[in-house]
């Protein structure tokens, strides 16, 4: 019930809006002073809803803190090469026999993880997958080829 609660009011503007005096207050006022300090600034004691918002409110202001908008457009754009990797990687596994469409998913996926690992973008998950999978792909497609080789000859 409490975290319904709480979700439903967990933003700076009802914080705000909550009482005339909490508008006096700014993003560097709510992330620097304390619980006490904040009570001590209005003259009286926060009601368990404020308290529960000034906590979410300053969680959402570190984090907003943390990170630029040129980092926050670049995470939420998915890297190109970890999309090419997942894809060589599923359609190297459904033609087994063309095991050199995994290995460059394995590639793609590799040099991807290693961009985003360094940039921050999106797509980890999709290279990852694309590592996962063209691995398994190029191992069924070099034992069926192996296999058919020393069968054959």
């Amino acid at each position: 019930m409490a975290k319904a609660v709480v979700s439903s009011i967990a933003t700076p503007e009802v914080l705000l809006e909550t009482d005339k005096n909490l508008k006096e207050l700014s993003a560097d006022d709510i992330l620097d002073l304390e619980r006490a300090e904040v009570e001590e600034k209005l003259g009286r004691k926060l009601k368990w809803k404020e308290r529960q918002v000034l906590k979410l409110t300053k969680r959402r202001l570190k984090k907003l803190d943390k990170k630029t908008s040129k980092q926050n457009l670049e995470e939420a754009k998915t890297n190109g090469l970890a999309i090419a990797g997942f894809v060589c990687s599923i359609v190297g596994l459904l033609l087994s026999l063309w095991f050199l469409l995994a290995i460059l998913g394995i590639i793609f996926s590799a040099i991807a993880l290693k961009k985003i690992k360094k940039t921050g973008q999106g797509g980890r998950g999709l290279a990852v997958a694309g590592l996962v999978i063209g691995i398994v792909s190029f191992l069924i497609g070099a034992s069926i080829w192996a296999f058919t080789f020393w069968f054959f000859f």
